[in-house]
């Protein structure tokens, strides 16, 4: 066994991350940024993306500096996150959904729970800020005044006390506290809520510690229910950033998936861009995140481990570093064919890892073994896309469905588009599907929006055609706001290809993100 003593390819659970993982994160200007300031509290980026991951480090990277109270107070779980089962709230949603100021209630709820858990935890200075004041000598009108609001503050201070008992906790422990009573209470239990902040603001400026908090939002829950999800967050966000304008000595710092940051449209969206951190790895910085993963294996898991260094490729594959394309007739380096079968994300690029350890053979990896751990890992990232997306899709629009039944190559033209998208919609009996702009009388725009269907774009400064897919997370325009893009060549992405058909891969093309074309290909 070799000295690294790492056997796994590193964890896909943010939670799990151990510390080599951590000290060995890709890091580019938009990471350093967050990682090294205070002024972005948000990372935007798709599910995948190493969100938590890098929250994670921020928080770690705060406690070693210990000049700083960081919440949680548990070292052994730095980042805050919701642990239920589900996200609670719902009935306190449904009785503010139709509200015109839903979100405006959610800030309120995600304020008192984080003011709660900041009170909580620094109560003490509080208490002596109190006391300091009661002992200062102030004459006349002055001094009964300032008797008054000590004494308020006190019985404040003692209020809320004796409603936080035991340790000091996360905020989303108050937030459950909350949500179970406002599902109780519903709207009588929001004005107190509100009431509360109010006095809570009063109460944390009376002591002024730096204080920095991390809170991870686990983006399941938005495919679990999405409408509750989606206004709990927004109110969360713009919470965030009103509590870093009221108290600039408390530090919040979150994670949003970027196709819900895409939907917060309002009056301040060029404003919350001085408080975002967006998540974007050029490939040769996601070929990084794998071969750092590559040089913490074990010896006895590499092919050729003296290569550990130089080449972790040619020490990870071996042999197997080209995989021929029977189909195109080519070579492929395998950093470019594993990379074109993901969604270029950095758990994507970990799963594939993950997947080509568990199939590989005693005495390392050979071109069909490749293959098929590849294959298997881009069937599992296409899954787990199609579920993310979910909630912004017609339920009638069933992806998979459409492109087994009706897509009849990964290389399609506008005659092709038009004929594949005329059969489908004549599936559907109602006749009204036909009238307006949907996923259904649009397919194909849908999943170029969505990054599922690619299409020939020129490359910059030069003549020369490309495959361009939209990244992930980018959300979608309304159905009628959807067009086909100037272009007469469409790609199916290479992680939807076992979708198709046998029988149905193009033999003319490559296909994969930034893929050359031809001359003449795209006219």
């Amino acid at each position: 066994m070799g000295t690294n003593m790492n056997r796994d390819f590193g964890h896909e659970d943010a939670a799990l991350a151990a510390e080599s993982t951590l000290a060995s994160i890709v890091v580019n200007r938009g990471i350093n940024t967050f990682l090294s300031t205070n002024n972005k509290r948000y990372l935007v980026g798709p599910k995948g993306s190493g969100k938590s991951l890098l929250l994670l480090k921020k928080a770690i990277d705060q406690r070693a500096e210990g000049d700083a109270i960081c919440i949680p107070s548990d070292t052994s779980s730095p980042v805050d996150r919701l642990t239920s089962a589900q996200h609670v709230g719902k009935q306190f949603h449904r009785s503010v959904s139709d509200d015109a100021e839903v979100n405006l209630a959610w800030a309120s709820v995600w304020k008192h729970s984080i003011y709660r858990s900041v009170f909580h935890h620094i109560y003490n200075d509080i208490l002596k800020r109190i006391d300091g004041h009661s002992s200062e000598n102030t004459e006349g009108y002055m001094r009964e005044y300032e008797k008054t609001q000590i004494a308020l503050s006190q019985s404040l201070a003692e209020k809320y006390l004796k409603i936080s008992l035991g340790p000091a906790k996360g905020p989303y422990y108050y937030f459950v506290e909350i949500c179970n009573k406002l599902d109780a209470g519903r709207h009588q239990y929001l004005s107190k809520v509100r009431e509360e902040v109010q006095e809570l603001e009063e109460l944390l400026q009376l002591a002024r510690p730096s204080i920095f908090v991390f809170l991870d939002n686990l983006d399941d829950y938005y495919e679990k229910q999405p409408e509750l999800w989606f206004n709990s967050m927004y109110g969360q966000f713009r919470a965030v950033r009103e509590i870093g304008l009221a108290h600039r000595h408390i530090h919040v710092f979150t994670t949003i998936r970027q196709d819900v940051y895409q939907q917060f449209a309002d009056e301040m969206r060029l404003q919350y861009y001085d408080y975002v951190s967006f998540l974007r790895y050029s490939s040769e910085e996601l070929a990084q995140i794998f071969e750092a993963r590559v040089k913490d294996l074990d010896d006895d898991l590499l092919a050729e481990p003296k290569q550990r260094s130089k080449n972790p490729w040619k020490a990870f594959f071996g042999a197997a570093e080209m995989i021929e394309n029977r189909v195109i007739g080519v070579k492929e380096h395998v950093r470019d064919y594993t990379a074109r079968h993901t969604l270029h994300r950095p758990r994507d690029l970990v799963h594939m890892g993950t997947v080509l350890l568990d199939q590989r053979c005693p005495d390392g990896f050979t071109d069909e073994v490749v293959k098929t751990s590849v294959k298997n890992a881009s069937i599992d990232v296409a899954k787990q896309y199609l579920a993310e997306i979910r909630p912004l899709l017609d339920p009638r629009f069933d992806v998979s469905h459409f492109i087994k039944k009706h897509v009849t190559s990964n290389v399609l033209d506008l005659i092709d588009i038009e004929r594949i998208t005329a059969a489908y919609v004549d599936e559907f009996d109602d006749p009204k599907i036909k009238e307006e702009p949907s996923d259904l009388t649009r397919p194909f725009e849908t999943l170029i929006d969505i990054g599922l269907i690619g299409y020939a774009e020129q490359r910059s400064n030069s003549d020369e055609y490309c495959q361009h897919f939209n990244p992930p997370g980018q959300g979608l325009v309304e159905p009628e706001g959807r067009f086909l893009p100037d272009s007469c060549m469409f790609f199916l992405h290479p992680i939807l290809t076992n979708f198709l058909k046998p029988g149905s891969i193009c033999t003319d093309y490559l296909v994969g993100k930034g893929q050359p074309i031809p001359e003449g290909g795209s006219l």
